[in-house]
């Protein structure tokens, strides 16, 4: 099964629209710090591949999923409602990279009168190993050198 996430656009406060186009380098930019995501978070089981079209004309970014067949597609839209800043494609990449990672979390709460407890707390405890190797132990080995620094 196929499961779809969008970051949606949203419109400035005049309600007007404001079209900004993404180009090729900006879809390079997004492909490379997805990338990025995908390995801190663990991700690399995956098969991802990677779209820039307007098949979701009310988000800058998409993000499909099949958690049995492990595969993705993460698109980034031609166009944009804000500016296509660099910081912008990276937030948007990290977002979408994040609706992976809580995919199967999102998969079972849908399918929430077949799902076991087993089934949840997997899903719980993958995300939370993951949370813990890359923010808490990075974290833990800082707070021990400081410690060891400050007791020389």
């Amino acid at each position: 099964m196929w499961n779809k996430r969008r970051l949606l656009k949203n419109s400035n406060p005049e309600g007007t629209a404001i079209v900004y186009q993404t180009t090729e380098e900006h879809f390079k930019m997004f492909q490379r710090e997805c990338a990025r995501w995908l390995k801190k978070f663990g991700l690399v089981g995956w098969e991802c591949n990677y779209d820039h079209n307007d098949s979701e004309p009310e988000a800058r970014a998409t993000c499909e999923y099949n958690t049995s067949a492990r595969l993705c597609v993460l698109t980034l839209s031609l166009t944009w409602d804000i500016p296509p800043t660099e910081d912008n494609i990276w937030r948007m990449a990290f977002h979408e990279v994040e609706e992976l990672f809580l995919g199967r979390l999102v998969e079972l709460a849908e399918n929430r009168y077949s799902v076991t407890e087993v089934d949840i707390e997997e899903a719980t405890h993958s995300i939370i190993r993951t949370l813990e190797t890359i923010i808490f132990r990075p974290t833990l080995k800082r707070r021990k050198r400081v410690k060891e620094v400050s007791n020389d």
